[in-house]
């Protein structure tokens, strides 16, 4: 028999967030929650998957504002003009709990894009994508990442090895081995990406990669695939024969993540984009609504004033004009009644 589920939304700021009722029992005698005979209702997130998902429909106000002409492309130097300029961004993943966008060098086995020259702090917005939205750069890399301040636990996996284990090997043969141990290739499938952030003696190591093969020893990662950001398309990645160049690194610690790919996405590092900050910014609003915050605030100042007559009418003629706002947004069909209240 099905159980019924209830769910519900709260809002912080302009953040939706969707939680569900817990009625399970706890029979921990310990937990601060145990009461025998009394079923325990808290809010928490999802419990449970939701085959065909929740539909939620919600107005969001966004806080920045873009210039209306930009250039998406995929390099960003110190001659760019970064008033109109987007980067492509086909790879994402995470880097120590902390969303993190991967840019692939934009020619083959040629290793990944310097993405050094944005400050560390600076705003960005990502568009198509998973996460869209604003988002404030942690880490800018020359290593061909930025790693934001927005926390994911991804359960993504990862290949590492400290300077203190034996020094991994990547071979021409297409193979990065770490001898020894036994559970670095551990969690990968073949068809996995990686994107290896670790600064290499060989830019060919570096970069986006496909997984071909995993030794049952656990040691050895075979690639099969170099991916680079195909120039000609609008935001799609390219890939040719992964070509790893004999390499023993000894530089330090080893950082190779799983990556998910994010064709056709893109980041506005704009210095012309203008953020919410404080109550300077301005916000768009229709003439009509205009007129309605107008109202909005005298009945504000009436009300400090004590004159609750008069802040009555305001705040009526507000709502009013946002009601009639709202429904001339209204799509379909209208129909006119008939009879003596008809229209003539």
């Amino acid at each position: 028999m099905a159980s019924t589920k209830q769910y519900a939304y709260y809002l912080e700021g302009n953040q939706i967030a969707i939680v569900e009722k817990d009625t399970s029992f706890d029979n921990n005698v310990d937990s601060r929650d145990y009461s025998p005979g009394i079923a325990r209702q808290e809010w928490k997130s999802p419990q449970s998957t939701i085959v065909d998902g929740l539909e939620v429909k919600y107005t969001y106000l966004k806080d920045y504002r873009l210039m209306s002409s930009r250039h998406i492309g995929w390099n960003l130097t110190s001659t760019t003009d970064e008033r109109n300029t987007s980067v492509y961004s086909p790879a994402y993943g995470e880097i120590s709990g902390y969303l993190t966008f991967f840019f692939p060098a934009i020619a083959a086995n040629n290793g990944i894009l310097d993405m050094s020259a944005l400050n560390d702090g600076r705003n960005i917005v990502v568009h198509n994508h998973l996460f869209s939205g604003k988002h404030k750069i942690k880490v800018a890399s020359a290593q061909g990442y930025i790693q934001t301040h927005t926390k994911w636990s991804s359960g993504l996996n990862k290949l590492e090895e400290d300077d203190d284990g034996p020094n991994p090997v990547f071979n021409a043969t297409e193979t990065i081995l770490q001898s020894g141990a036994t559970s670095f290739n551990h969690g990968f499938s073949a068809g996995d990406y990686i994107f290896n952030t670790t600064a290499m003696g060989n830019t060919d190591n570096q970069g986006l990669f496909k997984i071909a093969e995993l030794s049952s020893d656990g040691t050895t990662v075979t690639v099969d695939k170099n991916y680079y950001s195909d120039t000609t398309t609008s935001g799609d990645l390219a890939s040719v024969d992964a070509a790893l160049q004999g390499e023993t690194f000894t530089s330090g610690d080893l950082f190779i993540p799983q990556a998910l790919l994010s064709e056709g996405a893109y980041i506005d590092i704009s210095s012309g984009i203008t953020f919410l900050e404080d109550e300077s910014f301005d916000i768009d609003l229709p003439n009509y609504l205009q007129k309605a915050l107008v109202y909005y605030v005298k009945g504000k100042l009436a009300e400090d004033a004590g004159k609750l007559d008069i802040k009555e009418y305001f705040m009526k003629e507000f709502k009013k004009m946002i009601e009639k706002h709202e429904n001339s947004r209204i799509s379909g069909l209208r129909i006119v009644s008939v009879g003596s209240h008809a229209i003539r």
